[in-house]
């Protein structure tokens, strides 16, 4: 559909073009300038050649441009996604669980660990029956915001922020017993939630002796990086025994663990059951990005004291998603098509431009003839080419955009398989004013060029009649 409104913007400019140019001359008659009016008359008198570089320039502009940003786009949405499935460079499952500050000390010692979190992972259901399946993520607040990689379409709030506002909460939520707690847009809709609402989960987790989690909405986000949901997620409807999670919840570990200590402890004492803190199962790790650093760290993170289960590794999910084969052929061949076209199309555009000024040689001539100065004669070709320039390359942005807007989000989630709930993002990048820039150079030089062909020759070699 959308290459077929492109030909139909096209043709809609075949159409009219001529009709615009015989328009634009007539006001030009009116107006007081030679220049323009000499200009727009030999265009609307034959319009075919400026249409055909027209047309020709508008469509490389728009490749090239839909190349940049494809490529631009699927580099940032491959970063949000790996970013997005470990939350971090490194993430996993603590098989050894210590007390908070001995956990974090003890990935430390790593040599190329920059920084360390550690938290809860769990799973909890709202509901009974086709009850909403979501994930809870409990970070510690301190140090999660300096080691988390948060995609730039998770929220439109900083993480920094979203954990002050966590930290912010933790005095209110033990007072009231209610865990102050982030969602994303899947749980807010699928239980018609908003900020200050409040619901209970159940956590499907057996070393929870009280497995309530009461729970009150301060911040609603797009995505929680490291949950499971998937596109569909919105409309998917959970069966009972479900492990996909359909939502996430992000909380402050300390927070929930006092509120659960709190609630556990008549428990406790009526069964002698030792479970009086919310597990600490899991770490995220920042990483040097080094490869001998990254080494040590896999190696590391394999053994038997500091093995984690279930290892997200950022680095390694980014290799492969950057040599995926139809992303990488994608990729080479956009880029090869459309620095060829472009550069075809630039050079045909050029030497038209440049035939047309020395077949018209005479005509400039008998207008110097007539008392037009060379500026002038200088004037209409630049204000031919300069129109023509001009609406090849609005008509390239514009279709290059709309290609763009139509086709990259469909194409990213096909070639990077975006199945984490993310949309892909649009990305111009600062090389696209680059090319911008490039073009406007190239067409400067093209019109400087040929204001000399019509401008050098004299007006008794030019209009000279030969022998025959």
């Amino acid at each position: 559909a959308p290459f077929f409104l492109v030909i139909g913007g096209l043709l809609l400019f075949l159409r009219y073009f001529p009709l615009i140019l015989q328009a634009a001359e007539r006001v030009a008659v009116s107006g007081r300038s030679a220049i323009s009016m000499l200009a727009l008359a030999q265009m609307s008198r034959s319009p075919f050649q400026a249409l055909r570089m027209t047309l020709l320039l508008a469509l490389a502009i728009a490749f090239a441009l839909f190349s940049l940003v494809f490529n631009a786009s699927q580099q940032r949405n491959v970063d949000n996604l790996a970013a997005y499935q470990t939350g971090a460079d490194f993430s996993g499952t603590v098989t050894q669980q210590s007390p908070l500050n001995q956990e974090e000390a003890l990935y430390q010692q790593i040599p190329g660990i920059l920084g360390t979190s550690v938290g809860y992972v769990g799973n909890g259901t709202v509901g009974t029956g086709n009850a909403l399946v979501l994930e809870v993520r409990g970070v510690d607040s301190s140090t999660f915001g300096q080691v988390a990689v948060w995609p730039s379409d998770a929220s439109s709030q900083s993480l920094s922020s979203l954990l002050h506002l966590l930290t912010s909460k933790r005095q209110q939520g033990i007072a009231q017993q209610h865990v102050p707690v982030i969602v994303d847009t899947i749980v807010a809709s699928k239980l018609r939630l908003h900020i200050g609402s409040s619901f209970t989960a159940t956590m499907n987790d057996t070393n929870l002796l009280d497995t309530d989690l009461p729970s009150t909405v301060i911040a609603i986000v797009n995505h929680i990086p490291t949950t499971t949901t998937g596109p569909d997620a919105v409309n998917a409807v959970s069966q009972p025994g479900d492990t996909i999670a359909y939502g996430g919840v992000l909380l402050d570990y300390q927070t929930y663990n006092t509120v659960y200590g709190i609630e556990a402890q008549q428990a406790l004492q009526d069964f002698g059951k030792n479970k009086k803190t919310v597990p600490l199962n899991y770490v995220w790790l920042r990483t040097r990005h080094d490869a001998p650093s990254l080494a040590i760290i896999r190696r590391a993170l394999n053994t038997s004291t500091l093995y984690l289960a279930n290892l997200n590794d950022r680095f390694a999910i980014l290799d492969r998603l950057h040599t995926d084969p139809l992303g990488v052929t994608l990729t080479g061949l956009l880029t090869i098509g459309t620095v060829t076209a472009l550069a075809l199309a630039i050079l045909g555009d050029l030497l038209a431009s440049w035939l047309s000024a020395r077949t018209r040689l005479t005509n400039f001539a008998v207008l110097r003839a007539l008392g037009t100065s060379p500026r002038q004669v200088a004037g209409v070709l630049i204000w031919e080419q300069g129109l023509i320039y001009l609406t090849g390359l609005l008509l390239g942005l514009g279709f290059g955009l709309l290609l763009s807007v139509t086709v990259i989000p469909t194409l990213i989630a096909n070639t990077a398989n975006l199945q984490s709930g993310l949309t892909a993002q649009l990305v111009l990048p600062l090389s696209l004013i680059g090319a911008l820039l490039a073009l406007i150079v190239v067409f400067a030089f093209a019109l400087y060029l040929m204001v000399r062909v019509v401008s050098r020759p004299s007006l008794s070699q030019t209009l000279r009649l030969n022998e025959d």
